[in-house]
């Protein structure tokens, strides 16, 4: 049986629990973590009796019988990963705040799948120390990257060339909710912005698909992953958010994976799991593919920009920490209605120059990492006007 440890109680989380409900003779969810909704922890609790149990925001009043082990505070998701029996970890917290826990999942050997993609983007550069091979010990469960991983047989780039010539991995996007918006995008309302048309999702990341930073890290998440240039990854619009990710082979041939718009399918799929479900009907579906629009939404092109200069095998990219960091912080600001939409990757592209003028170019320790997720915060809010 796979011993299960949650960290994030949001809409991947509860896909998560979906799965591991379905299949109590294989999956044992043996700890849970969320940073502050202890009403849903409750109930998992109740439901699941997990051993152990982490809620960051200690605040609030939780108590557990006597044979769960409680952690609390800033510390918490930490402890969980050491004390837990868990063989895989789901890491789906938000946001850079997930990094050091998946650190740490990885350093004790333990199975990864990832759904914080913020890990990735701003921690890669020091995981390679920790692997020999990226894809041995983390199973990548967002949709897309869940489709490249099956595709490719759980290879990189490079391994599936030699027998089969590659000529470009593809991923898709929704689009988001303005796809087709012709008006003024910076009168665009928060609640525009996550009215997703395809998804059910948390504010941020409802937020970063509206703007294709979500994308945009997904880029960089390829590459990492399966070990090839910015140029490999082709990014499509994709409205049904049907066809998650394809091969393009250097025959012109192609392989492409089509599935309903359900996290319980790769979720599953990472966990070893062949849970049943219903088939698409394709005489119902029709198929579309634009190139993103980037004029509209500059989130990409700038991805593709900073991975130009980046040594994927020198370290930590600071520039990258930066890029999440300023998208977090105006993500926040737009959510509290204090910046305009249009706003957002303004504030991306001053958090990249303050980057470039003051940091050092990589970096080699978690807690460097950490410490300029910081500076950088503490110095964006300095220069954002109130």
């Amino acid at each position: 049986m796979k011993k299960v440890l949650l960290l994030g109680t949001g809409s991947i989380g509860d896909s998560s629990l979906e799965v591991i409900r379905a299949n109590p003779q294989r999956l044992a969810l043996v700890g849970v973590g969320t940073y502050s909704n202890q009403h849903k922890l409750s109930r998992i609790a109740k439901e699941f009796n997990p051993q152990h149990i982490a809620i960051a925001n200690s605040t609030y009043p939780f108590s557990v019988n006597a044979q769960t082990t409680l952690f609390k505070g800033t510390e918490c998701f930490m402890k969980i990963v050491e004390e837990t029996e868990a063989d895989t970890v789901i890491a789906a917290l938000s946001g850079i705040a997930g990094l050091a826990s998946t650190y740490r999942s990885l350093e004790l050997g333990k199975t990864v799948l990832l759904a914080n993609k913020e890990s990735i983007v701003c921690g890669g550069g020091i995981f390679k120390k920790l692997l020999n091979r990226a894809l041995d010990k983390i199973i990548p469960i967002d949709s897309e990257h869940m489709a490249l991983y099956q595709l490719l047989d759980g290879r990189g780039f490079e391994e599936y060339n030699r027998q089969t010539p590659l000529s470009k991995l593809l991923i898709t996007a929704s689009g988001g909710p303005f796809l087709r918006f012709n008006g003024d995008l910076a009168k665009a309302t928060k609640e525009d912005a996550l009215a997703h048309p395809t998804w059910r999702m948390g504010s941020k990341i409802s937020i970063d698909s509206s703007t294709m930073v979500n994308k945009a890290l997904e880029l960089f998440e390829a590459c990492w992953l399966y070990n090839c240039h910015h140029s490999q990854v082709e990014v499509l619009v994709h409205p049904e958010s049907l066809v998650h990710g394809g091969l393009i082979h250097q025959d012109a041939s192609m392989k492409l994976s089509v599935s309903p718009t359900s996290m319980e399918i790769p979720i599953a799929q990472g966990l070893g799991i062949k849970q049943g479900g219903h088939n698409l009907d394709l005489t119902k579906h029709t198929f579309s593919f634009f190139e993103p629009d980037h004029q509209k939404f500059k989130a990409l092109q700038l991805m593709r920009s900073l991975l130009e200069s980046i040594d994927l095998n020198g370290g930590q990219a600071t520039s990258l920490i930066a890029f999440n960091v300023a998208n977090e912080v105006a993500v926040q600001l737009f959510l509290e209605g204090k910046i305009n939409f249009i706003q957002i990757y303004q504030i991306i592209e001053m958090g990249l120059e303050l980057c470039a003028y003051r940091m050092p170019p990589y970096l080699h320790q978690l807690d460097d990492v950490l410490a300029l997720d910081k500076e950088v915060r503490t110095l964006l809010l300095q220069h954002i006007p109130s």
